[in-house]
């Protein structure tokens, strides 16, 4: 018993003092590497801690946050996590002896910028009324600034909203574009609006057919612009009728079948009902493709009549015009402009005399060459006697011609007076006259611009001798005392050139060899008249521009447009019952400016000098002639030999009536008048007129 117990006092000795033997290190602080520490909202730093000693005997450590709602911590690991913008301390505590250590955590807000913006669809196709929302993705999504605007490029086709509701309005196709309000990044949508078939109707409901015959049906989808206008087409009684993808319905039997036209899109229908018998089929209307026209004169057009039904038996038409002179019609519908007007063009059926009319109405319309450049004598043709040296008495030439397509050419005879036979030789003294005329007249400055449209003749006319004298008379009679016969000269000019026979829109004149005033002679026709002025001497290479005066003032004043002397106290000199036949109009008895001849110009612009002017010579008591202008080369030449405007209207009028209504005058080359124009006829004339003198009015 002793033993044993000797034994259990030895082992609990031995355990005492191992266990003194290890000693425990106790933790003596706790550090943070880091003290201070800024993140953004959802960011995380791992924080480590430092247990001092190094050797503690435990280095376990807690962690905790003072303010969670900013910034967590795992108190197992020390990671920290930022929550939202604020301030939090992270504590770090030992479990041993708890010291402490803590990390100011500060959770700032960093701008976030849109880097793009993308819609959910690209494209897309509506109806008219259709409505689609477009949703748009502003990446990143914590973006600071995620809102977007929206437009579209065609509203007329597709609106949308601010919200992105896209509306279709009608076909067509829009872009809508969504764009970020931060960056300004963009995407688009293309929408497509088509515009859907509503409807369809045929152009015939119910035909009568024979067997064998055929109809062609057209079938008008509704709306006209719809997108898929395609059509099908069936016979609901193949026995009596068929119809092809074309709509040509043939007969077959007799009997009744329905023929049926469907749209492709929507499937809506119209039907025509077929019958198929022995019968006669009358005509039941006739139309026009057109039933009001303008053209210019000469002008053409093609019209076409369609007879009703198609398969008449009879579908002969005729036409006619209701007035020839202003445009003609073939019996084919081709329609030629005559003569300024209006008339009917009136297509009738050969069965049951239906008739369609198209009314025509044809301008008035002169065209003008502005502004040529001048033309001198030696330009214009070299003519050759036709047999021999010498132009012989009666022979004629051309020095110039109108233009193809420049109506009918105005004609002009150049006729010389005291020529002698060496005169009239080839290359002579006459042949080299009658171009310095003719380069003269087309160079005037209102017959330049219609150049196009005069046809310049010359007549040759042997005198006893050359030049003028006292004692021995030219061919028609002159005499140093001014005098000729122009009955005698008008008639020479005719059988000289025997194309201008019949014509009333002809004019002479007369060159007369010698020194000599001019004057000039008008009458009945208008037009068929002469003038004699100033010429191989006057009218000299010396300068002396003498004779193109008087060809300005005698011959296309007086003699081609009938023009008056607008002399001061001269109105005894005129009947003014000429006026009503065109001659004098640029003169009045009368300054009332709502009678006077050239009362259209009144308050027109660009003609505010135009009104009424009356002067007596030396202040004498009369009673003065009233002109339009205070100055013209109808009363004096000290104005750079100019018209005025009612005398450029009258020549420019004289131009085209003489290139244009050839055909409208009547009666005898001597005693017709021209034509005459009812009330306000002329007025589109006028119009035109004032149009081109815009352009080269040389004051």
């Amino acid at each position: 018993m002793s033993f044993t117990c000797c034994i259990s006092f030895l082992s609990c000795k031995e355990e005492k003092e191992a266990k003194e033997d290890v000693a425990v290190v106790h933790v003596t602080g706790v550090s943070l590497d880091k003290k201070n520490v800024a993140l953004e909202p959802d960011s995380t730093v791992q924080l480590t801690a430092t247990v001092a000693p190094e050797n503690a005997s435990s280095k376990e450590v807690t962690w905790h946050s003072t303010a969670e709602n900013f910034a967590s911590v795992n108190s197992q690991t020390g990671l920290v996590t930022a929550k939202a913008e604020g301030t939090a301390l992270v504590v770090v505590a030992t479990v041993d002896g708890r010291f402490t250590d803590t990390c100011a955590v500060t959770i700032i807000h960093i701008d976030v910028p849109v880097t793009g913006v993308s819609l959910d669809t690209s494209a897309v196709t509506l109806v008219p009324g259709d409505t689609l929302r477009l949703t748009a993705t502003v990446t990143p999504k914590n973006a600071d600034i995620s809102g977007v605007t929206w437009r579209s490029t065609a509203n007329a086709c597709a609106t949308v909203s601010l919200a992105g509701r896209v509306t279709a309005i009608a076909a067509g196709t829009a872009s809508v574009i969504v764009t970020s309000v931060n960056g300004g990044f963009t995407d688009t949508c293309t929408v497509t609006v088509v515009q859907p078939a509503t409807g369809v109707s045929l152009d015939v409901k119910a035909v009568a057919l024979k067997p064998q015959a055929t109809v062609q049906l057209t079938a008008a989808v509704r709306p006209e612009n719809a997108d898929f206008p395609d059509v099908t087409w069936h016979s609901a009684n193949t026995t009596v009728a068929n119809v092809n993808d074309k709509g040509l319905v043939t007969a077959i039997a007799n009997g009744t079948a329905a023929i049926v036209v469907t749209t492709v899109d929507g499937s809506f229908t119209d039907t025509c009902t077929v019958t198929v018998a022995d019968i006669a089929i009358s005509v039941t209307g006739v139309s026009l493709d057109t039933n009001t026209v303008t053209l210019d004169p000469e002008a053409t057009i093609q019209l076409t009549a369609t007879v009703t039904p198609e398969n008449a038996d009879v579908r002969e038409v005729t036409w006619h015009s209701t007035g020839e002179i202003v445009a003609a019609v073939s019996q084919t519908g081709f329609v030629t402009a005559m003569t300024p007007g209006t008339t009917s063009i009136v297509v009738t059926t050969s069965d049951g005399r239906l008739t369609d009319t198209c009314t025509v109405t044809v301008l008035y319309k002169l065209i003008a060459d502005l502004n040529p450049a001048p033309l001198t004598y030696d330009m214009l043709p070299d003519p050759t006697p036709p047999n021999g040296a010498y132009w012989e008495h009666g022979n004629s030439f051309k020095l110039w011609e109108h233009k193809e397509g420049y109506g009918h050419g105005v004609k002009i005879v150049i006729v010389g007076e005291s020529f002698s036979r060496e005169d009239n030789s080839n290359d002579g003294l006459y042949e080299t006259w009658c171009k310095k005329m003719a380069s003269r007249l087309l160079n005037n400055d209102i017959v330049k611009n219609f150049r196009s449209y005069i046809d310049v003749y010359v007549a040759v006319a042997e005198s006893p001798v050359s030049r003028i004298n006292a004692t021995t008379p030219g061919f028609f009679g002159t005499t140093t005392k001014i005098g000729t016969n122009f009955g005698k000269a008008n008639t020479f000019t005719v059988q000289a050139s025997p194309e201008l026979s019949g014509f009333l829109n002809r004019s002479f004149i007369l060159i007369a060899n010698g020194m000599m005033g001019g004057w000039a002679n008008f009458g009945y026709p208008a037009g068929n008249a002469g003038s004699a002025w100033w010429s191989t001497d006057m009218g000299s290479e010396s300068g002396n521009d003498i004779s193109t005066y008087w060809m300005m003032h005698e011959f296309m004043g007086h003699g081609f447009a009938s023009l008056a002397d607008e002399y001061p106290g001269a109105m005894n000199t005129y009947d003014f019952a000429w006026q009503r036949d065109g001659m004098v109009c640029n003169v009045s008895s009368a300054n009332d400016l709502t009678k006077v001849p050239w009362k259209r110009f009144i308050g027109r612009e660009g003609y505010e000098e135009v009104g009424a002017y009356g002067v007596c010579y030396d202040s004498r008591s009369c009673d003065p002639v009233w002109r339009p202008e205070r100055h013209s080369i109808m009363v004096d030449d000290s104005q750079g030999h100019y018209y005025n405007a009612q005398s450029r209207w009258l020549i420019y009028k004289h131009i085209y009536d003489c290139s244009k209504f050839l055909d409208n005058r009547s009666g005898s080359s001597d005693t017709a008048k021209p034509k005459k124009y009812e009330p306000g006829e002329e007025n589109g004339l006028f119009e035109a007129f004032l149009e081109l003198d815009e352009l080269y009015n040389v004051k």
